[in-house]
C-alpha cells in the first residue's frame, strides 16, 4: 500500500462511509403547475388551467471543484459507459481520449476550500386542482437523494496533501459530509388574497418523509494531522469526530427502497402578483422557505463519536483483512481501538437524525409581453449545526419564451457563488427536456467537473375555455353605478 492509496482511504471515509441542481425549466414558468412548488409552494396557483397533473419527472446532478476529467462531456461518457477506463494524468496534456475508452483524470491545484455535490430527484404522480377562484389543493410524491462535502480543507486537496513531508503537522479545519435518500408525500394548499391591483398567493406544503439511507461525518473542531511512514497518520492534540450510518447501505446486493426512518417537513411561501388578475400580471415577487424538517433513523442505524485529547495513530495496515464496506462494524471497532484504546467506546446509539437541505429562496418574474418573460431566482442554503445535508447555492437569470403549447428558457446560472454556466430548457406541449449546465452535456469540456440533466412529462386540460363574444359585448353595455 502507498501514500496515494492511504489518501483515498481517508478521503473515502469522509465521503463514502459517512456517506440538483434545481431543475429550473420545470418550475419557473407560468405553465409549471404542480412542479412550481419545488421553488415556492404558492406558485402552483399560477397555472392558467383548472388542474395540472405531473406524470413523472426526473433529474440528476453532479458537480465538484476538487478534481476533473479532461476534454470530455456527459454524452461521450454515457456512450462509452460500459467500457470506460480512467487514467490519472498529472503530466500529460490530456488532449482527449487516449483511446475510445480511456479518460484522463486530474486534480485542481487550488489553495482554496473545495466541495463535492451529488443529487437526484424523481417526482412521481402529483397534481394541483383549483377548488374555487381563490384557493387550490395539491398532492406531491417524490424520491430524493443528496450527498455532499462542504468546505473540504485546502490541506486535503490532492497535490497539497502529497507535498507534505512526513512528521510535519498541518491543520484540518472543521467540515461536514453527508448523504440522505428519502421518499416524500405531501399536501399543498394555496390561498389567494385580492388587493388593490395586486394578488397575493400564500402557500404551504406539508410532507411525510420515509427515510431510506443516510450517513454523516462531522469534524467539529480544527485538529493537527501528520503523515507518517508505513501507511500511518497521526492526529495531534484535541479532535472531535462524529459520524453515523445506516448499515443496510452496504449490505444489499441491489438497490431497494427500504424504510429505515421517519420524518416530517414543511415548505412555506408567498408570491405577490402586480396586476388586476393572474393573466394581466406585469411582474411578481416571491419568497419561500424550503425543506424545513428532518428524518430520524431508528432502524439499521449506528452513531459513533471519537474524542481525542492528545494523540492518536491510525495504521492503515490494520484494515488489510477488510475487503468490502459491508464489514462496517469491523471498521468501526478497529477505528475505535486505534483512537480510544477500546473497540466499543466510540459507539453512541442505534439511531440518529439528519436535517433536510434547508434553504431560503427569492424569485422575481417580469413580463415584457404575453410571450416574453424574464425570471430571477435565488436559492441560498441555511446552514445547521446539527447533522444535515447541505443545499447548493443558486442564482439564475432566465429569459424565456412561453406559450400554451411550447416554451424555451435559457438560464444563466451562478453556482455556489463561484462558477458560471448556461442552461437550456425546452417544453413541447406536455414534455420538458432541459439542463442547467447544457455545455457539459454535449460540448467537450477542458475541465469536466460535473453535469446536470432533467426530463418531465405532465398533463393539463387539452381544451381552452372560450369566452362568448356576444355575451362579453352585452356585458360591456351595462352601466354600473356607484353609491
Amino acid at each position: 500500500m502507498n501514500r496515494f492509496l492511504l489518501f483515498l482511504i481517508v478521503f473515502s471515509f469522509c465521503l463514502g462511509i459517512s456517506k440538483g441542481q434545481e431543475q429550473l425549466g420545470l418550475s419557473q414558468e407560468n405553465h409549471a403547475g404542480i412542479n412550481a412548488i419545488w421553488i415556492n409552494p404558492a406558485n402552483s396557483f399560477l397555472t392558467p388551467h383548472p388542474w395540472d397533473i405531473n406524470i413523472i419527472s426526473a433529474g440528476v446532478f453532479f458537480d465538484n471543484n476538487y478534481g476533473y476529467l479532461k476534454n470530455t462531456n456527459s454524452y461521450r461518457l454515457y456512450k462509452k459507459r460500459k467500457s470506460l477506463s480512467f487514467e490519472f494524468d498529472s503530466l500529460k496534456t490530456g488532449g482527449g481520449f487516449l483511446s475510445a475508452e480511456t479518460v484522463y483524470l486530474d486534480f485542481y491545484k487550488s489553495k482554496k476550500v473545495s466541495s463535492v455535490a451529488l443529487s437526484g430527484k424523481l417526482n412521481g404522480p402529483s397534481f394541483t386542482i383549483k377548488i374555487d377562484k381563490n384557493s387550490s389543493i395539491g398532492f406531491v410524491s417524490a424520491f430524493r437523494a443528496i450527498a455532499n462535502i462542504q468546505k473540504i480543507p485546502k490541506e486535503l486537496s490532492f497535490y497539497t496533501y502529497f507535498n507534505k513531508p512526513f512528521y510535519r503537522s498541518f491543520p484540518i479545519s472543521s467540515f461536514k459530509a453527508g448523504y440522505l435518500s428519502w421518499q416524500e408525500y405531501g399536501l399543498n394548499y394555496v390561498k389567494r388574497v385580492k388587493g388593490y391591483s395586486t394578488n397575493t398567493l400564500i402557500g404551504i406544503t406539508v410532507k411525510y418523509l420515509a427515510g431510506n439511507e443516510a450517513g454523516f461525518f462531522d469534524n467539529k473542531k480544527t485538529f493537527l494531522l501528520q503523515q507518517m511512514p508505513n501507511d500511518s497518520i497521526a492526529i495531534i492534540g484535541k479532535a472531535n469526530l462524529q459520524y453515523g450510518i445506516t448499515t443496510r447501505s452496504f449490505n444489499a446486493n441491489h438497490f431497494l427502497l427500504k424504510q429505515n426512518g421517519v420524518g416530517v417537513s414543511v415548505d412555506l411561501g408567498t408570491t405577490i402578483i402586480f396586476g388586476e388578475n393572474l393573466k394581466d400580471q406585469k411582474f411578481r415577487i416571491g419568497v419561500s422557505l424550503l425543506d424545513i424538517g428532518f428524518i430520524k433513523f431508528n432502524k439499521n442505524a449506528l452513531e459513533y463519536k471519537i474524542d481525542i485529547d492528545t494523540l492518536a495513530i491510525f495504521d492503515i495496515n490494520d484494515y488489510k483483512g477488510i475487503n468490502q464496506l459491508s464489514q462496517i462494524d469491523s471498521i468501526n471497532k478497529i477505528l475505535s481501538k486505534q483512537a480510544l484504546n477500546n473497540p466499543e467506546e466510540s459507539f453512541v446509539a442505534n439511531s440518529f437524525s439528519v436535517w433536510l437541505p434547508f434553504a431560503l429562496s427569492l424569485q422575481f418574474d417580469y413580463s415584457f409581453s404575453q410571450w416574453l418573460h424574464l425570471n430571477t431566482t435565488l436559492i441560498q442554503r441555511i446552514t445547521s449545526k446539527s447533522h444535515a445535508v447541505a443545499r447548493d447555492n443558486i442564482f439564475a437569470i432566465t429569459p424565456r419564451i412561453e406559450h400554451r403549447w411550447f416554451s424555451v428558457s435559457v438560464p444563466f446560472v451562478i453556482y455556489n457563488w463561484r462558477d458560471f454556466r448556461i442552461g437550456t430548457s425546452i417544453r413541447l406541449a406536455y414534455l420538458t427536456l432541459g439542463s442547467d449546465n447544457i455545455l457539459s452535456v454535449f460540448s467537450s469540456q477542458t475541465h469536466y467537473t460535473g453535469s446536470d440533466i432533467y426530463i418531465g412529462l405532465k398533463f393539463n386540460p387539452f381544451w381552452e375555455k372560450k369566452t362568448n363574444k356576444h355575451k362579453r359585448k352585452s356585458i360591456r353595455k351595462i352601466k354600473c353605478y356607484e353609491f
